[in-house]
């Protein structure tokens, strides 16, 4: 527990020293117009909202966004766009993040102290992201939002999972986790994802208005080699001008900040609903260890994940609950999992 606090510090520190270089050394350059501030974002999922103890069961992140720089500013984020592919969109603007995570997943079965070869291991990943984010544009009809993001950690017991999940048992109350001296080997856990998101609009940004928001992207490495398609939709009042809800697993973090330091344009909400569907290569958290012998399950190669939820907005933040159902992801599991996403966004 206390790994897993010194961690939580140090990641809001960092966080902090980041958005103290934006503000103080770049925040007086001005003269671009329609450029989102900072954002940071802290995501918590967990399934006890549907009362249950097992596969994916808890999942935090911190998230960290530079305010935005024009595509055409001679600032490094800008100069590294220019050699990323644009794919039939004009680039608009582009800026960096940074985020730290944690993952937790454990079999059904947590009072079992020997090896359960019939369900997913136990796993646990800690990780630092490092992104590009970049709006893209293709007129007045759609736009949209590039993410490069390079995932960075470690899979095993140094991710401090077991420690994570036992002691907030403990404090709670609950009983704790008693086969996770069969978690899966230490090994690094890499990621390099892309993923692009379309927006398209129907109504005033001032008012009522509904949106269509397709993806598609790929990530590659032992943390997860996949491709993945879907879309969300969204209608409100007011939304912010961002592209839609993300949970821990999107590649895309979050989005959006207030325009030109302005704080926005006061309340609004949205109600809103999404699939996206996975076509899975390779995953440590079922196939194993990829460096090490170690436990693993037979996956499905199809997983889909269906999100329903509500978000509200006000000046400077915001506030998301989105309820996700997950297919099975892996040949023995007997019925789909489903758990909560909170997501509390800060904006500058």
């Amino acid at each position: 527990m206390a790994g897993e606090c010194v961690g939580a510090v140090l990641s809001l520190l960092f966080a902090a020293g980041l958005f103290s270089q934006v503000i103080f050394v770049r925040g007086d350059e001005g003269g671009v117009e329609d450029l989102n501030g900072p954002v940071f974002v802290i995501i918590e999922e967990n399934d006890l909202v549907v009362d249950t103890d097992r596969h994916y069961t808890q999942g935090a992140k911190l998230t960290f966004l530079a305010g935005e720089e024009s595509a055409t500013d001679l600032v490094w984020e800008a100069k590294l766009s220019e050699f990323l592919p644009s794919l039939a969109m004009t680039p608009e603007s582009v800026r960096y993040g940074v985020s730290v995570g944690q993952c937790i997943c454990t079999p059904a079965d947590t009072d079992a102290t020997q090896l359960l070869r019939d369900e997913r291991p136990y796993a646990g990943y800690l990780y630092v992201g490092l992104m590009l984010q970049r709006r893209v544009s293709s007129g007045a009809v759609m736009d949209g939002l590039d993410q490069w993001q390079l995932d960075l950690g470690v899979i095993g017991p140094e991710s401090l999972a077991e420690d994570a999940q036992n002691s907030v048992h403990e404090w709670r109350g609950f009983g704790t986790a008693e086969g996770w001296d069969n978690q899966l080997e230490t090994e690094p856990g890499i990621a390099l994802r892309y993923q692009r998101i379309w927006r398209m609009s129907i109504g005033s940004p001032d008012a009522f208005e509904f949106q269509v928001l397709p993806q598609a992207g790929a990530s590659l490495g032992n943390v997860g080699t996949y491709v993945t398609a879907g879309a969300q939709c969204r209608a409100g009042y007011r939304m912010p001008d961002d592209f839609g809800f993300r949970i821990i697993d999107s590649i895309v973090p979050a989005s959006g900040g207030n325009r030109d330091g302005e704080s926005g344009h006061g309340f609004g909400f949205y109600l809103f609903g999404g699939v996206d569907t996975r076509l899975v290569g390779y995953t440590a958290f079922l196939d194993g260890n990829l460096f090490r012998n170690s436990h693993s399950v037979s996956k499905r190669p199809f997983v889909n994940d269906f999100t329903a939820g509500l978000a509200v907005a006000f000046k400077n933040i915001e506030l998301g609950y989105a309820q996700v159902l997950r297919t099975e992801e892996y040949v023995r599991q007997a019925e789909p999992d489903s758990f909560g996403t909170l997501a509390i966004k800060i904006k500058w």
